[in-house]
């Protein structure tokens, strides 16, 4: 079912379901369905993210910039969970309480889990795993894509899910970055700077 070549680690039996009994509404995470969602916007086709030495390697083998097939080789997903029976998540200004997840309450449940990995060739990274925690007033959802790709960029799409138990709706926020290799390198850089 997974229309690209998959990662060097798939951990297909990795999941998370969140149900909600009285109106039968459920979320699910899994790797399939997020595997799913790589490379479907068309930019990301034509932009596809070559590695460093790329260019150099292309002059000395000719111009050979063509892929047969090309798909986002970083695996760079945008999916935001699976939902069921058609309850979908509406735009609005109110966001996760952020005061509320800084609190130290009570850790009631907390489980992390990797969806994928793949070591790009040894040219970086590409992660996405899944974090919950419920709390005694709330539960929280992070699922984090992280890809770098050495030399070129890191990017990292967060889905974030968060419920408090005595409001009727779940927030479901949605956050994509990236930034080229340099940039991040050079504030890295500056942070480790010896102080002599």
């Amino acid at each position: 079912r997974i229309p690209i070549p998959p990662p060097d680690m798939f951990f297909g039996e990795n999941s998370l379901t969140l149900s909600h009994d009285a109106s039968a509404v459920s979320i699910v995470f899994n790797a399939e369905d997020a595997l799913e969602c790589v490379g479907r916007k068309q930019d990301e086709l034509e932009g596809l993210v070559k590695v460093a030495h790329a260019e150099t390697w292309n002059r000395s083998k000719g111009d050979i910039d063509k892929m047969a097939k090309p798909y986002d080789w970083t695996f760079s997903t945008d999916y935001k969970g699976s939902v069921g029976i058609s309850a979908p998540f509406d735009d609005t200004s109110v966001g996760i309480d952020m005061d509320v997840l800084k609190r130290q309450d009570e850790i009631l449940f907390y489980e992390e889990m990797s969806l994928y990995e793949d070591e790009l060739a040894d040219n970086g990274a590409s992660v996405l795993n899944l974090r919950i925690r419920v709390m005694p007033t709330f539960f929280f959802v992070l699922m984090r894509l992280f890809v770098r790709v050495d030399g070129v960029l890191f990017r990292v799409r967060d889905t974030r899910l968060f419920h408090q138990f005595e409001e009727s709706f779940v927030i479901r926020d949605y956050r994509e970055m990236e930034q080229d290799y340099a940039s991040v390198k050079s504030v890295s850089d500056e942070e480790n700077a010896l102080p002599w």
